[in-house]
């Protein structure tokens, strides 16, 4: 009679990835590939374990039908009070705005089921040059999706005057809309090119009037991202997106977070780390 061995199952203690189950022994020092998960070496990460051990010690945790399919921005003290949907808007205030825009940018490509939104493609329109290539990349890695795919799902387009803002969001946008069949449309410094003081207010606040009710419209569909600076026009703004951050540098490196939902509002105070570090399950 031939003797079995319990099985094994070997896992990268970096992200969790169960990535093979064997009676067969690996040895680990010798593994030379990188998890394709999380893009950790696993000569350093891997580890194994009896199969009934991981069954008893890693069981599930229960979660109902919403909060499998929600998009939550994965910092406690925000989503508690501010879960966002799959349409809608929001505004994002201050010196860190791009910061979180970015990272919600990334995250609103993961499945639902790990609390993203699921989109195929998320579209960039920035009005500000505040993309940040290295800090999506940053982002990217932290929630272990693969570089190049989620990259290539990214679309960016950038304006340098408020004329080609307008005529973007106007007219190429739809477009592309039609195109990818994107879940989220993100604008980063959607008011940075009004500072010029060649431009008359009156022309300003023709041409951000028209910009707001395309974007009010399109949040009908689907979710619409905002960041901005407070500026002379931030209140022609402001109150015509859903939600509302306000990100405000405090004493010791800490932020003043304000929250408005929906006519309601908190304050909490983040770390830096805790908008720039994700936080694994």
């Amino acid at each position: 009679m031939q003797s079995f061995s319990p099985l094994s199952q070997y896992l990268c203690t970096k992200c969790g990835s169960i990535l093979k189950e064997t009676d067969v022994q690996i040895e680990i020092s010798t593994v030379t590939e990188d998890c394709p998960n999380c893009g950790a070496l696993l000569a350093n990460t891997l580890t194994k374990q009896r199969k009934r051990e991981i069954e008893l010690t890693s069981l599930p945790r229960f979660q109902t039908a919403f909060d499998l399919t929600k998009f939550k921005i994965d910092i406690d003290k925000i989503s508690k009070f501010m879960p966002l949907s799959t349409t809608g808007s929001l505004c994002l205030v201050g010196q860190s705005a791009n910061l979180l825009l970015t990272r919600l940018c990334v995250r609103s490509l993961l499945p639902a089921n790990y609390g993203g939104l699921g989109s195929p493609f998320a579209i960039v329109v920035d009005a500000g040059n505040k993309s940040d290539f290295y800090q999506t990349v940053n982002f990217v890695k932290q929630y272990g999706m693969n570089l190049t795919n989620t990259l290539d799902r990214i679309v960016v387009s950038r304006t340098f005057t408020i004329y080609q803002l307008k005529s973007l969001l106007l007219r190429e946008l739809p477009k592309v809309i039609r195109q990818y069949q994107p879940s989220i449309v993100i604008v980063p410094g959607l008011l940075d090119l009004f500072e010029d003081p060649n431009i008359k207010r009156k022309e300003a606040k023709k041409v951000i009037a028209r910009i707001m009710q395309l974007l009010n419209s399109l949040a009908d569909k689907l979710l619409v991202l905002a960041s901005l600076q407070s500026t002379k026009y931030s209140e022609l703004v402001m109150p015509r997106f859903d939600n509302r951050i306000e990100l405000a540098n405090a004493n010791h490196g800490r932020l003043t977070v304000e929250l408005y939902n929906n006519g309601k509002n908190a304050t909490v105070s983040l770390t830096q780390k805790e908008l720039t570090l994700v936080r694994r399950a």
